[in-house]
C-alpha cells in the first residue's frame, strides 16, 4: 500500500504541476534557456530565492530527463523507507515512536543538508536530493549517486526482512476496528 501511495503521491504532484504550467510554457524534454541565462542577464541577483528553487547544481551538470528520474528515484526510495520506520514501530504496537523516528530522521537531515556537513551522508535526505551529489560546474561528483542507491537498497532490504520476521511473530490482538 506504501508504494501505490508513493507512485500516486510523486505523479500526481508532476501532473498537477504540468497542468498548472501548461498554458504559459513550451514543453520541452531541455533546460529553460531563461534558467539557464537567468544568472548571466542579471548578475546582482545571485543570491536571489528565484535561484535558490533549482541549484546551478542540478542543470549545469544533469540534462533534463537524467535530473527527472534521479529525482523521482530519490524521492521514491526516501519515502518508502520512512514508510518501512512507521511499519517496523508498528509492528512493535508503538506508533507514535515511528512518527518521532522519521521526524527526527527528516529533521536531523535536514540540518545537516543546510550546513553540507560530511555526515549528512549517513541520513536518507542527503541521498535522496539529486543536487547534492554534484559541485556547481565540471561535473564533479560529491558523493557517487551510486552509493545513494547502495544505501537505499541496503537500508530497504534490512528494514523489510527485520519487518518480515516481526510479521510472524506479530500478535493481532491489539488491533482496534474502526
Amino acid at each position: 500500500l506504501a508504494v501505490y501511495s508513493i507512485i500516486v503521491y510523486i505523479f500526481a504532484t508532476m501532473l498537477i504541476e504540468i497542468v498548472f504550467s501548461v498554458r504559459t510554457t513550451s514543453m520541452e524534454l531541455k533546460w529553460s534557456n531563461i534558467l539557464e541565462g537567468y544568472y548571466r542577464k542579471y548578475p546582482n541577483e545571485h543570491n536571489a530565492y528565484i535561484g535558490e528553487l533549482l541549484p546551478s547544481r542540478l542543470y549545469n551538470q544533469l540534462d533534463l530527463t537524467e535530473a527527472l528520474l534521479q529525482i523521482v528515484i530519490g524521492l521514491f526510495f526516501y519515502l518508502f523507507l520512512l514508510s518501512l520506520v512507521m511499519l517496523l514501530c508498528t509492528l512493535y504496537h508503538n506508533r507514535f515512536l515511528g512518527i518521532l523516528i522519521d521526524c527526527a530522521v527528516v529533521a536531523i537531515g535536514t540540518g545537516l543538508c543546510s550546513v553540507h556537513s560530511d555526515y549528512m551522508w549517513f541520513f536518507p535526505m542527503a541521498n535522496s536530493i539529486t543536487w547534492l551529489h554534484y559541485t556547481d560546474y565540471y561535473k564533479t561528483q560529491i558523493f557517487d549517486m551510486r552509493g545513494s542507491l547502495v544505501y537505499f537498497l541496503i537500508t530497504i532490504i534490512t528494514l523489510t526482512i527485520w519487518s518480515y520476521s516481526m510479521i510472524k511473530t506479530y500478535s493481532y490482538e491489539f488491533i482496534q476496528e474502526v
